[in-house]
């Protein structure tokens, strides 16, 4: 569960972060923020974790110096993996296209998110 003290500063950053957009700007959202969104709307009633790790092209290459992220929730006695779909979090399948090698809190993947470069930057 997420803490009153942890939103304020999820907002606080929202907001912040983005007062520098001019009326006419739009920015597309990438793993990292669905993964986040993902884990913020499932965490309010089950433990979330961040997975990532490196990326892969469809023949199984690694994509050098490029990772991707996925939320997981544990329902039911099982990390089960989330998808973001048009406005909605669903259970549903891995993406294909990566390995998780590691996992993080929301709070630290916001932290590195800016520091690892992710399919879509």
């Amino acid at each position: 569960m997420i803490s009153k003290k942890k939103w304020a500063f999820l907002i606080v950053f929202v907001v912040t972060s983005c007062s520098h957009f001019t009326p006419n700007e739009f920015h597309k959202p990438v793993c990292r923020h669905n993964a986040v969104l993902s884990a913020l709307v499932f965490g309010e009633k089950y433990l979330v974790r961040i997975a990532h790790g490196p990326a892969f092209d469809v023949f199984g290459k690694r994509i050098p110096d490029m990772n991707h992220a996925q939320a997981q929730a544990f329902v039911i006695n099982k990390w089960e993996w989330l998808e973001f779909r048009v406005g909605v979090v669903v259970v549903g399948n891995k993406d294909w296209w990566f390995k998780p090698n590691s996992y993080a809190t929301v709070e630290e993947a916001m932290r590195w998110s800016k520091q690892v470069k992710f399919i879509g930057d």
